[in-house]
């Protein structure tokens, strides 16, 4: 093969791996510093005995979230200081969730307690020594309602997301307001019982009724057990009662160097490095990063070392806390950070996006045109009070929805109707106009097919839209990694070479360094370098002009083609899966050879862990090649077509064996992540037979007919794909959503990952 044929596109390949790909793993769900400057500010007031304070879009909101604070907050945390909010002091998960609401097009609206302003107080739920009729809840309705009627919201979609007792509350105001989506974080349903009787929401003015919304439970893995067991009671009773209910167990997650720069307005990257690196030695976070805030001989040690570093900054917000609660209002910032990333029962903004996700997801299909104009109608009033025509419809609305098609009013009628014997000419007008006599459609019309409709559309729009994103940014991740064993691999090895000469030069006498003075993982490089050197050095010695032409008269026919392509497919996964587990070994014999565990055995066992990687990255290289000239053998074939045909067809093998199979989350997100790796092999494989085709015919430029064969090909993969997702999505019952927050979780472990070890996340293996 001519090196000028791929000079070219490896240069800029190159290029794009040094300069291009770093931008694109970054966490697009979090504010970078200039991003704070663009949020609105926020607006104070205070309506019926509440404090508020919302941030609105500039445009029209694509939605209201009510935020229902806990015990221990504030609502002039959910704000920064301004004009309109003197007393704001926002902190810094509450500020990044007012964030991330306001980039997805959101109104966020803080409301306080009942005469809750200037302390902390709690939402009265008749939770403890409370009692349930108290005036909380009433009064928090109308002043939902006067925050809708005063900003002309009451057409948009309506959503509430409390924490702690805040999300008690939310659930609360779901059975006396009507809402869309309810989500409650470290929280459950209380006081118990409201969990003993019947879930139907109803407006006390009216008597209007609607079915309780699609709820999200969040809890934190490592919350107090009481909390975790009133979440446990909430499922099932909701589930029994037909509520739609899912649940997100919060995990820990690692605090960055670059932690407290993305959540705190104002905190420089460098500061943040630097409370990183004091807060390790003080040992409030561990090697990898994970909060350790209930050791409290750290945390006093962290406490010394925060106002060491951030006094003398004189940050304007963090002036804030200390001018509204002193240290204490200080030491309250870093405190909920480290306890939102221990996952205890605390706030984060961590899984906000997954949130706006399930309320998108899971929005009704109202018939707007008459329904939502009711509501808005009936709650907002016509001049400070409702009219007769407005409450009427209401009424019948309650009417209607008493008169569903399950209810006992419903059975009680039909059963009636069975009873009255009618003319046959009645029965037949009746048959022939079933509208006759409607003045207008009844609720269970307007909805029927909604449901069905959106599994169809789902099915059909939101899933290959949502899927081939993921795909895309996994591909990204492939090759960058791919590139990295030709690039960034070299390099590494350079330098552990380099480390080796200077180890010998300013070496002692007498004194011999381990492993000729490299680290665990440069030694693991070079063994890496130097087996995928012997590997290149064995291929090449293999006849590659006989291979081709042994497949070629194998594989005449169709037959014998498809048992060729399945029996290489599946060497392929059975090699690929040894050479990881031996790779992995090998690291670890790496480690234990330097750091010297087990050093009377260490060096066999390094011995045997290279020479065993080494004969299975063979074998697969072998099989790879095998696999490769199998494609070229059809491509090149007189009768390309109908080969080409053959390998598209058992590609649907893939549809049988999954369709039909139940998937959860964590399983879809396998299947995902292999759908990644698969078609990154078959590009790869498809761009080695177009160079080779190109280099046998002495061309610079590819043969077009065989990349009409390459993309219909490839074509047929992605097609293939998307039905696969459209049908197990549709059968599974799972929402299109799901692959939004794949693709989040995905860029937020890509962007603490390297080149090295980016592939993990989406389960490849350059």
């Amino acid at each position: 093969m001519r090196p000028a044929n791929i000079l070219w596109p490896a240069a800029l390949l190159f290029l794009w791996q040094l300069a291009v790909w770093p931008g694109l793993a970054s966490d697009l769900s979090l504010p970078s510093p200039e991003s704070w400057a663009l949020l609105p500010p926020a607006q104070y007031e205070e309506i019926g005995g509440h404090e508020v304070v919302s941030t609105v879009p500039a445009r029209e909101p694509k939605g209201v979230i009510f935020i229902l604070h806990g015990c221990l907050q504030l609502v002039t945390e959910w704000g920064f200081q301004s004009e309109h909010c003197p007393d704001c002091h926002g902190m810094p998960e509450e500020m990044v969730t007012v964030w991330k609401l306001w980039r997805r097009g959101y109104a966020a609206v803080a409301v306080g307690p009942l005469n809750g302003g200037g302390g902390f107080h709690c939402y009265a739920t008749g939770t403890d020594e409370e009692e349930f009729d108290v005036p909380e809840v009433p009064e928090m309705v109308r002043t939902l309602r006067q925050i809708l009627t005063d900003n002309r919201w009451w057409h948009l979609p309506r959503y509430a997301m409390g924490t702690s007792r805040g999300g008690a509350m939310a659930l609360i105001i779901a059975l006396h307001f009507p809402l869309q989506g309810v989500g409650s974080m470290v929280m459950g349903l209380k006081p118990v019982e409201l969990l003993e009787g019947s879930l139907a929401p109803v407006d006390a003015q009216t008597g209007a009724t609607w079915a309780f919304p699609p709820v999200l439970l969040m809890q934190a893995q490592a919350d107090q057990p009481e909390v975790i067991g009133v979440i446990d009671r909430t499922i099932p009773v909701f589930t029994r009662q037909g509520i739609h209910v899912r649940k997100l167990i919060m995990q820990p997650y690692p605090i960055t160097p670059a932690f407290f720069a993305e959540r705190i307005r104002g905190v420089s990257l460098e500061v943040s490095v630097r409370l990183h690196a004091r807060w390790r030695s003080v040992g409030l976070l561990d090697e990898h990063g994970s909060s350790n805030a209930s050791n409290a001989r750290a945390l006093a040690g962290a406490r010394e070392a925060l106002f060491e570093e951030l006094e003398p900054l004189g940050i304007p917000d963090l002036e804030e806390f200390e001018d509204a609660q002193g240290e204490r209002g200080l030491h309250r910032v870093f405190i909920e950070l480290l306890w939102a990333a221990e996952a205890v029962h605390e706030i984060t903004s961590q899984h906000v996006d997954t949130l706006l996700d399930f309320f998108e997801d899971t929005t009704r299909h109202e018939p707007r045109h008459w329904l939502r104009s009711r509501w808005a109608e009936a709650w907002a009033g016509r001049g400070g009070s409702h009219d007769s025509a407005s409450t009427s419809d209401v009424q019948d609305y309650a009417a209607e929805s008493a008169a569903a098609p399950d209810s006992p009013q419903a059975e009680r009628s039909r059963d009636a109707e069975c009873v009255r014997q009618g003319p046959f000419a009645e029965y037949l007008k009746a048959e022939l106009d079933p509208g006759a006599g409607v003045k207008r459609p009844s609720t269970a019309e307007l909805m029927r097919g909604q449901n069905e409709r959106q599994r169809v559309y789902n099915a059909l729009l939101s899933v290959p839209c949502q899927l081939e994103q993921f795909l895309l940014f996994g591909l990204l991740i492939c090759l960058d990694s791919f590139l990295a064993v030709f690039t960034v691999l070299p390099v590494r090895f350079a330098r552990a070479a380099l480390a080796v000469v200077r180890s010998a030069v300013g070496r002692a006498p007498g004194r011999r360094p381990r492993a000729g003075g490299l680290a665990a993982d440069q030694l693991f490089d070079v063994l890496c370098v130097l087996i995928f050197g012997a590997t290149f050095g064995v291929l090449r010695l293999l006849p590659a002009g006989a291979i081709y032409f042994w497949l070629k008269d194998l594989t005449q026919e169709f037959l014998k083609l498809h048992v060729v392509h399945s029996a290489v497919e599946i060497f392929d996964k059975i090699a690929c899966a040894f050479v990881v587990d031996s790779l992995e070994a090998l690291s670890g014999s790496c480690t234990m050879f330097v750091t010297g565990h087990g050093s009377r055995w260490a060096a066999g066992r390094l011995a045997m862990d290279a020479a065993v990687t080494l004969a299975l990255v063979i074998a697969h290289g072998m099989v790879l090649l095998g696999q490769v000239m199998t494609f070229s053998v059809a491509m090149n074939s007189a009768r390309g077509h109908a080969l080409v045909a053959l390998l598209i067809a058992s590609n649907f093998v893939e549809i049988k064996g999954t369709i039909f199979k139940r998937f959860d989350a964590g399983k879809l997100f396998t299947l995902t992540c292999q759908d990644v790796a698969e078609r990154f092999h078959l590009a790869l494989a498809l761009l080695f037979v177009v160079v080779e085709e190109m280099d046998n015919a002495g061309s610079g430029r590819p043969n077009g007919a065989l990349l009409q064969r390459c993309g219909a090909i490839f074509a047929a993969e992605v097609a293939i794909d998307v039905t696969k997702h459209a049908v197990v999505t549709k059968f599974s019952d799972v929402r299109p959503g799901v692959y939004r927050t794949f693709l989040r979780d995905v860029c937020e472990k890509t962007r603490g990952s390297q080149s090295h070890t980016a592939h993990r996340v989406v389960a490849f293996e350059p």
